[in-house]
């Protein structure tokens, strides 16, 4: 085990801070990188070095950068901490006394709904190569309902995705699901990049419930509720990420669980789409009075260029996978081709840019040809894209 991030608060009123310390297993992974992990625990220490609890947060979380952020605070102004952290079935707290005696040594309560759906605190949602192959035959069964086929925003068929021939019928049946499943595993994801190595994808959780908790400073639960957030949440459901439960609260791989794991590890190449040309800083006009679009091309996580200059993203923490690069780059793109005059502060740039993809899709930012490889991003990246603009 190896300390991780920790909190100081004062959490029984004493006015003296204690650490509030996660620890990480020796074989912990980043969201990028497949394989199973250990446990994650969060303790609770005086200055002294005296426990007071630990919270084992079960086989449920996985474990490494990105998956448990715990906020410690005085929430209810009584002048001792609180504690908020995602949890899951298995996660398990655990009290001690002044004298090392075991004071409790309990899961934290589920909702009833899922105790009734049959989970338990024994129930395990991570996942093993087969189970991916399963999960993905699952989606391609579904490919022609999914909202984003229904929305005109994916292509109609897995064929088009994967650039081959249409040779299936649709809705598919189980076996045309499963030999899409292989082509896309074994040909189309190591084909765009060596690191797709999807037949050894195991060790995430994209299905299952998780909740919030909020634990007293003494480690008692006070409330656990359902977080509720669906797959693709945030944008990171497109196909290519095994349609995980997304970037806005999942444990799993939230988004592409691992840029090298996706379809393509890579960005989807240059991403010099289709736009559109107007005023603003982009682009000059053509002989046929239109603007000559500027050109974008994205390198993975770490930054896309505009024309010639390069915008980096590395350090946007919650970035998860190439497609969101990608779409940064069209959505900044638009904004400077299109909304910016001048005389708009940032705020009103971003809000232009916001409100045309909630009402027109991808539409304003990719012309007729919408790309497969684009993932809606939050509105804070495009925030810290515009300001990381220099040109």
């Amino acid at each position: 085990m190896e300390k991780n991030h920790f909190a100081l608060f004062d959490v029984d009123g004493d006015g003296e801070y204690e650490y509030i310390v996660k620890w990480d297993p020796s074989n912990s992974h980043d969201v990028s990188q497949k394989g199973y992990t250990g446990k994650c625990y969060i303790d609770c220490y005086k200055l002294d070095g005296q426990l007071l609890w630990r919270l084992d947060m079960g086989v449920n979380i996985r474990a490494g950068a990105h998956y448990t952020q715990f906020m410690v605070y005085d929430f209810n102004g009584d002048g001792k901490a609180e504690m908020a952290v995602k949890t899951a079935p298995g996660t398990k707290m655990t009290r001690w006394g002044a004298d090392g005696r075991v004071l409790e040594e309990r899961f934290i309560t589920m909702p009833e709904a899922d105790i009734r759906a049959g989970v338990s605190h024994e129930s395990s949602f991570v996942c093993s190569a087969d189970d991916y192959r399963e999960h993905m035959a699952e989606v391609f069964m579904r490919w022609q309902t999914h909202p984003e086929v229904v929305k005109g925003r994916w292509p109609g068929t897995l064929e088009e995705c994967f650039g081959i021939g249409k040779k299936y019928q649709y809705p598919l049946n189980r076996e045309d699901a499963y030999a899409l499943t292989d082509y896309f595993i074994h040909t189309y994801a190591p084909s765009r990049s060596e690191k797709n190595r999807l037949e050894a994808f195991e060790g995430f959780i994209y299905e299952g419930p998780e909740y919030l908790t909020m634990f007293a400073g003494d480690g008692r639960e006070l409330e656990t509720k359902n977080i509720g957030y669906g797959a693709g949440d945030a944008g990171s459901g497109s196909f290519t990420v095994a349609e995980s439960r997304g970037a806005g609260g999942g444990r799993g791989y939230r988004g592409s669980e691992g840029r090298g794991n996706g379809a393509d590890g890579r960005g989807y190449g240059s991403g010099e789409d289709r736009g559109h040309g107007g005023r603003g800083r982009g682009g000059n006009r053509g002989g046929d009075g239109r603007h000559e679009h500027m050109k974008t091309k994205s390198f993975g996580l770490e930054s896309f260029s505009m024309d010639r200059e390069e915008v980096n993203v590395r350090y946007l923490e919650q970035l998860l996978d190439s497609e969101q690069v990608n779409a940064l780059a069209h959505l900044l793109r638009y904004g400077l081709e299109e909304v910016m005059d001048g005389k708009k502060t940032v705020r009103q740039t971003v809000e232009a840019i916001w409100n045309a993809w909630e009402k027109q899709n991808w539409k304003p930012f990719a012309g007729s040809f919408v790309p497969c490889g684009l993932a809606k991003p939050r509105i804070q990246e495009l925030y810290a894209c515009l300001n990381r603009f220099r040109g």
